[in-house]
C-alpha cells in the first residue's frame, strides 16, 4: 500500500511542474518558460523555423523564438515514447524530428554552422542536422514567461 501511494505522489509531482491555459500555451513552473502548444507546425528547414516562432503571436506574446537545445530537452519525457513528452500537458505534438536554435560545426574549416540539433521526439534522441534540408522538421517556440 505505502508502494502505490508514493508511485501516486511520485507522478503528481511530475504534472504539477507545468501547467497549460486555453490560449495553447503550456508554462514550466520551474523553468518560467512558456511552450506553443496551441498547433502542429508545418515542416520546414531550420531558417523557416526560426521565422516561424519568431513571427507567431499567441497569447497576446510576440516573443517567440526556436527553443535551444537544452530548454528543448527540458520538455522530453525519457521514460515515454511516440512520442516522448508528456501527453498530459502536451496535446499537440507530432512524434518527429523538432528542430533547435543550437547549430555545430561539421567541418571547422567552414566559417558558416551547416548543421543545427534536434530532438527525436518519438524516442529523445538527438542528433544534428544540414539546416538547409529541404523536407525539415517541425519547430515548437518557447519563451521567457513572467
Amino acid at each position: 500500500m505505502k508502494k502505490i501511494f508514493m508511485l501516486c505522489l511520485v507522478t503528481l509531482s511530475l504534472f504539477a511542474d507545468f501547467s497549460r491555459d486555453s490560449s495553447g500555451i503550456v508554462t514550466d513552473k520551474i523553468t518560467k518558460l512558456e511552450w506553443q502548444d496551441n498547433e502542429v507546425s508545418a515542416i520546414m528547414n531550420w531558417k523557416s523555423a526560426i521565422n516561424y516562432c519568431e513571427s507567431l503571436t499567441l497569447g497576446k506574446h510576440s516573443d517567440w523564438r526556436l527553443p535551444n537545445i537544452n530548454e528543448l530537452n527540458s520538455i522530453i519525457d525519457d521514460t515515454k515514447s511516440s512520442p516522448a513528452v508528456d501527453t498530459v500537458v502536451f496535446h499537440n505534438v507530432i512524434a518527429n524530428y523538432y528542430w533547435s536554435s543550437t547549430t555545430m560545426m561539421y567541418n571547422p574549416k567552414y566559417d558558416n554552422p551547416v548543421y543545427a540539433l534536434y530532438i527525436d521526439f518519438d524516442n529523445a534522441v538527438d542528433g544534428a542536422y544540414d539546416k538547409s534540408y529541404g523536407n525539415g522538421h517541425y519547430a515548437r517556440c518557447v519563451r521567457l514567461g513572467r
